[in-house]
């Protein structure tokens, strides 16, 4: 079955749920790359759950889509979450609520032991143009896009988790990436760590909440409060310690 017919059968089955259930909320796992996502589990399957079983009175159900699929059901008005995700990553003409904070991580600079970099060293004062920057395609990041725009260093963009296979062969001067994902493709995908840099220092900090999209106010205040409550679950804060985010 192709990709497309799955995609329509897809919208078929949130349509006609919404159709039959008012109370119903999409709950979007669509960050293709770990700890979020790690085959059919991830940090995100696992908040869901937990979302789904805290009895806020909504119907949660969990779904797997690309961004590209994630922003059809945006624009068909369809009620979603969208768990650890950041405004800044989505065009403005996206309508997009942001819940309070679940994550805050830092994001360390990525390069090639043969060409060590450090965050320092990508001050736009100090930069001629001429370093590759390798990001996943489609991905939005912070300070980087402003240092592309600004013609001080250049972009390559790779399909699916080739970024850092590419660092490793040295096809390319860095990424940027927080330490947890970083150190589970270091596992998923045997790279070689000896060949590969962490800098000393971070790049920039970002913050990953809870977007929310085509839901009432009413909604939107029960899942400020199941996020306000995490800082006292334990089961939350196992989550984070089993996924080394923290």
């Amino acid at each position: 079955m192709s990709f497309l017919i799955k995609f329509f059968i897809v919208i078929y089955c949130i349509l006609y749920s919404l159709q039959t259930n008012a109370e119903k909320i999409f709950a979007v796992d669509y960050l293709a790359y770990p700890p979020y996502q790690i085959e059919a589990e991830g940090l995100t399957k696992d908040f869901i759950e937990l979302l789904a079983k805290a009895n806020l009175g909504l119907e949660i159900e969990h779904i797997k889509v690309t961004k590209a699929r994630l922003k059809v059901l945006i624009s068909q008005g369809v009620p979603l979450i969208i768990p650890f995700a950041n405004i800044y990553w989505f065009k403005k003409n996206l309508k997009l609520i942001n819940s309070k904070r679940l994550l805050q991580e830092k994001t360390y600079v990525i390069s090639n032991q043969k060409r060590k970099l450090e965050a320092e060293d990508l001050q736009p004062e100090l930069l001629d143009g001429t370093l590759t920057f390798l990001g996943k395609k489609d991905y939005n990041y912070f300070v980087i896009d402003e240092l592309v725009k600004e013609h001080k260093i250049l972009r390559y963009s790779c399909d699916n988790n080739l970024c850092l296979q590419m660092l490793e062969a040295h096809r390319g001067d860095f990424s940027v990436m927080a330490k947890p994902i970083y150190q589970h493709y270091i596992k998923s995908l045997k790279l070689d760590i000896n060949k590969l840099y962490i800098s000393k220092n971070y790049l920039y900090t970002q913050e990953r909440s809870v977007l929310m999209s085509n839901i009432t106010p009413h909604w939107e205040q029960k899942i400020n409060t199941f996020i306000h409550a995490l800082q006292v679950d334990s089961n939350w804060q196992n989550l984070l310690m089993q996924y080394h985010v923290y």
